[in-house]
């Protein structure tokens, strides 16, 4: 089906059609990428067991950091509790902790890279847990009351956690983006004398998480937003990591489209394919010779032996035998009343001062007349001579009108079942001058069911008896006879009709054949 891109794209703007394939606007075309659709993604391992939870101690020792985005705009710094009142006597309940800030808005994603998709790597052992997320800044410390400590405040519900935004398609991995700053720590309320510390503030809401934007073909990871981070407090050891799961059966191989131009590609990637639609011929780009090989090209056999000559050479001029007076021509074969006739090559003499008709007969001779072209022959040549030369020569073989003479031509009649008494059973127009030859010598009559006693069927010209067609009793097979013996000649425009006998045989039935003549 046809894809409708998008108008006025951008350079390396990515675009995903209908059927699944990815497509990258080079600044002059939409390139298809070699990668074609992504295999689905194997089934995700069974999660490991969680290990204990350790004693508060040292960090453990992080895993591989993965590629942090660029960090975004400072969120604002949440809302610092208000300070617990002062006791009388006993010390007053700590202030709420304040809100943690709305992270800052996700980065901008940066534009998508054009490049090779990069084969699939092996997946790596997992890393190691990371580290714990800081929590969002501290509340300001009440002031100090004077008296007995108070009783401890119960701790705040932890706020909802925002939806996590879709997660767009994944592209080959972009350059890792600079780490961001750290966001500054909350300022620390100033220590009253020591008492009881007071209930923990509710932990704000985090703010949403930025829908993750569609990731193209090898671009930039865009920047990552974030707030400002609170301090960090020390985190416990990690339990186990769990076992990782098996990975997924690897999906299908894409597809790998050719580029459709006139001109070669750009900066080719080894294996890409090429049509050039000027040509018509497929390319595969070789990048250890680093040059455009033709995918199927034609193997060139030995030249065949010359054929013999055709049409243009027969009854030609021959100028090796041409000179003065004589005309020389190759030699040839025609039609000798349905006999190839073979004619060898030879000359005839020319009339001075005269124009020459060169014509072959069918017998095969090359005639010369100088007054018009020789019936029945074929024409070759018009030449016009001076007193010792040819002065003007024309080919005339495309001009041929010669009219063949004794061919076939052939009458065929009949009727189906009993005819009656003197029935005309065939009706036949000559359309052309011919001949029947004696006693119609070649023809051929049949029945399907022979007379009883002999049945005679006559043959006319133009209402005049000329011949007959003579069944013996008991033969499905005629014979034949002409007036005289002889041959009958017709013109064209005269009505031959065979006529069924005057008296009618009681078994005689489909009476029908062929007269075999020939043109005159």
């Amino acid at each position: 089906m046809a894809i409708t891109f998008p108008a006025s794209p951008t350079i390396n703007q990515t675009y995903t059609d209908p059927n699944g394939n990815i497509w990258v606007w080079t600044g002059s075309v939409w390139q298809a990428q070699s990668g074609g659709k992504t295999g689905a993604t194997g089934a995700t391992g069974a999660t490991g067991t969680a290990g204990s939870q350790g004693a508060t101690g040292l960090t453990g020792s992080p895993g591989p950091t993965g590629a942090t985005g660029a960090t975004g705009t400072q969120g604002a710094t949440g809302t610092v509790g208000s300070t617990g009142a002062t006791g009388v006597g006993t010390t007053g309940a700590t202030g709420a902790t304040g809100l943690t800030g709305s992270p800052g808005p996700t980065g901008a994603t940066g534009a998508t890279g054009v490049g090779t998709q990069g084969a699939t790597g092996a997946t790596g052992t997992a890393g190691a847990t990371g580290l714990t997320g800081s929590p969002g800044p501290t509340g300001a410390t009440g002031a100090t009351g004077v008296g007995t400590a108070g009783a401890t405040g119960a701790t705040g519900t932890a706020g909802t956690p925002g939806a996590t935004g879709a997660t767009g398609l994944t592209g080959s991995p972009g350059p890792t983006g600079a780490t961001g700053t750290a966001g500054a720590t909350g300022a620390t309320g100033t220590a009253g004398s020591q008492g009881a510390t007071g209930a923990t503030g509710i932990t704000g809401s985090p703010g949403p998480t930025g829908a993750t934007g569609a990731t193209g073909t090898v671009g930039a990871t865009g920047a990552t937003g974030s707030g400002a981070t609170g301090a960090t407090g020390t985190a416990g050891t990690p339990g186990a990591t769990g076992a990782t799961g098996l990975t997924g059966a690897t999906g299908p191989s894409g597809y790998n489209y050719a580029v459709v131009s006139s001109t070669a590609p750009a900066s080719p990637f080894n294996g890409e394919l090429w049509w050039n639609s000027s040509t018509g011929i497929m390319y595969v780009w070789y990048a250890a010779s680093s040059a455009w090989v033709q995918t199927n090209p034609a193997n060139t056999g030995a030249t065949g032996a010359t054929g013999a000559s055709g049409s243009v050479v027969a009854f030609g001029e021959n100028p090796a035998t041409t000179t003065g007076l004589t005309w020389g021509y190759y030699g040839g074969v025609v039609d000798n009343n349905g006999t190839p006739t073979t004619v060898a090559a030879g000359t005839v003499a020319l009339t001075a001062s005269a124009t020459n008709y060169v014509s072959v007969t069918q017998a095969g001779a090359v005639v010369v007349s100088t007054a018009g072209w020789t019936a029945g022959a074929y024409p070759l040549r018009t030449l016009v001579t001076n007193t010792t030369s040819i002065t003007s020569d024309t080919d005339s073989r495309g001009y041929f009108t010669f009219v063949t003479t004794n061919m076939p031509y052939d009458l065929a009649g009949g009727i189906p079942g009993k005819p009656t008494a003197s029935q005309v059973v065939a009706r036949l127009t000559v359309a052309r001058g011919m001949q029947f030859p004696a006693n119609f010598s070649g023809s051929h009559w049949t029945c399907t069911t022979s007379p009883t006693a002999s049945a005679q069927f006559t043959v006319n010209k133009n209402g005049t008896a000329v011949g007959y067609i003579n069944f013996a009793a008991a033969a499905t097979v005629a014979t034949f006879t002409t007036v005289g013996g002889t041959a009958v000649t017709a013109a064209a425009g005269d009505i031959i009709t065979i006529v069924a006998p005057s008296t009618v045989d009681s078994t005689l039935s489909d009476a029908s054949g062929t007269l075999a003549g020939v043109l005159t």
